[in-house]
């Protein structure tokens, strides 16, 4: 009788012994504010026209968002910025609410650190206020999330602290089909 079976069936037993670890299962939970604006969105962004800063342009989006972690939101826009003109847009936005800070990566590009200045919670709705200095100057968002509605403005401050509101996003769930 060959010894080979035997030891093959002695293998198998050993590997199905040995206690293989199963990390996801203690993955951290999600923020409910973070899962709540999960899916599909349809809205507007709105911003100041770059040729003619007087002049405001509302292009209609879509924007799908899902979790890349618990604390890790993925957002993919879509714009209809003309006849067959679409442009997609792919950002990640991680909350570091330990630290006071947001990191926003837009693309391939290197993510942005912002400093988390606000962190309200009214009910079942969060909003978020963060900002930062870099090559483009200081930037504010104001970021409010709840399960029926998504409000998103991004402000440009001047030296003298005077306010611009250069665009805002405003989504709310399609209706179903």
């Amino acid at each position: 009788m060959s010894l080979y079976p035997l030891l093959a069936r002695l293998a198998l037993l050993w590997g199905l012994l040995i206690p293989v670890p199963s990390l996801a299962l203690y993955d951290p939970v999600p923020d409910a504010s973070l899962t709540a604006v999960e899916g599909e969105w349809q809205g507007s962004l709105t911003y100041r026209d770059y040729q003619d800063a007087s002049r405001e342009v509302t292009l209609p989006t879509r924007l799908w968002i899902s979790l890349g972690a618990a604390d890790r939101l993925v957002l993919h826009f879509v714009f209809d910025d003309g006849p067959a003109k679409t442009v997609h847009s792919y950002d990640s936005l991680r909350l570091d609410t330990a630290a006071g800070a947001v990191h926003w990566q837009s693309g391939e590009k290197a993510a942005t650190r912002y400093t988390l200045l606000s962190d309200q919670r009214e009910g079942s709705a969060r909003e978020l206020v963060f900002e930062a200095n870099d090559d483009n100057g200081h930037r504010r968002y104001t970021l409010r999330l709840a399960a029926d509605a998504i409000d998103w403005r991004k402000e440009e401050i001047a030296a003298d602290g005077s306010r611009l509101q250069r665009n805002r996003y405003r989504f709310q769930r399609p209706a179903p089909r």
